[in-house]
């Protein structure tokens, strides 16, 4: 409630109540990284909060997802990619999460290496049908090189 409010100190503090009782609680180390990113201007912030919540949950692959988007953002492609492929590593990893790895990478990928995305996205497709991020960023990467067939 005190983030909806604006309260950003107040919602930052009992994010980090809940991390101290419960280190592995996804939504808390979310909600204080977009926090601190509101307080310290940006996305850097946001990564290294990301980033020290990855030393305690190393199986969380919509962590992968967040820090390589945001490494991405941050202008380093490579890191990204690294990202995204430690996250594709996990065990147990759900189609619908592998999906949305492959189809985040894929738009990394694209604006460097536009056949790579396609194979990208081609493989989110392919393990999780319904996989919009796919479609959608397929789409995009079709439209910016003028191929408005293959984008439609």
């Amino acid at each position: 409630q005190s983030f909806d409010k604006g309260e950003l100190s107040q919602a930052r503090d009992l994010f980090h109540n809940c991390i101290q009782r419960d280190p592995l609680h996804s939504e808390a180390w979310y909600g204080l990284a977009r926090t601190e990113g509101m307080i310290k201007g940006g996305p850097r912030a946001t990564y290294r909060i990301l980033r020290r919540a990855l030393r305690y949950n190393r199986s969380n692959p919509k962590l992968y997802q967040s820090l390589g988007r945001l490494a991405s953002r941050l202008g380093n492609a490579e890191l990204a990619t690294e990202y995204f492929q430690r996250g594709l590593r996990i065990y147990g990893l759900k189609d619908n999460d592998k999906a949305s790895l492959l189809a985040s990478w894929g738009v990394t990928e694209g604006s460097i290496n536009k056949e790579g995305a396609r194979r990208r996205f081609q493989e989110a497709i392919r393990v999780d049908p319904l996989c919009m991020r796919a479609y959608a960023g397929w789409a995009r990467i079709e439209a910016r090189c003028g191929d408005f067939q293959k984008s439609k």
